[in-house]
């Protein structure tokens, strides 16, 4: 073994200590531009919402144009928290494809933790919002 140093450090990595083997340059590029990808799109799907109302709203600016009346946006945020849910769901069903977990039970975990984060995320700005005014 000693003439082997590379064989010999792989095998302690990956027996003695336990660990998977590096993977390459290449599949790490791959991944992580998969990821990114993913990112956007699933991050831009509640987006849609909006930008589809500033293109073709979805309420007569002329009637409804107080300030203070924000019905507009209360259901624009609902429409894209549903879709963001749905997106979620998908992604989580898609995600069992590479777990234990049944389709249906991994897309209800994605969606409650995409869903705590959000709420908290929230909060955590509307906090900020009230003590700095």
């Amino acid at each position: 073994m000693a003439r082997y140093d590379q064989f010999f450090v792989k095998l302690m990595v990956t027996e003695e200590l336990g660990l998977p083997e590096a993977d390459s340059n290449m599949k790490l590029i791959y991944d992580a531009m998969a990821m990114t990808i993913s990112f956007i799109i699933m991050g831009t799907l509640p987006l849609i919402v909006y930008i589809i109302d500033m293109k073709y709203p979805i309420y007569d600016k002329e009637s409804n144009s107080n300030p203070e009346n924000n019905q507009n946006q209360e259901y624009l945020f609902i429409i894209s928290s549903t879709v963001c849910c749905m997106s979620l769901f998908l992604l989580g069903s898609l995600k069992c494809r590479y777990s234990m977990l049944t389709w249906y039970y991994s897309g209800f975990e994605t969606v409650l933790t995409g869903s705590i984060s959000g709420i908290t995320a929230y909060t955590i700005a509307t906090l900020v919002k009230l003590y700095t005014d």
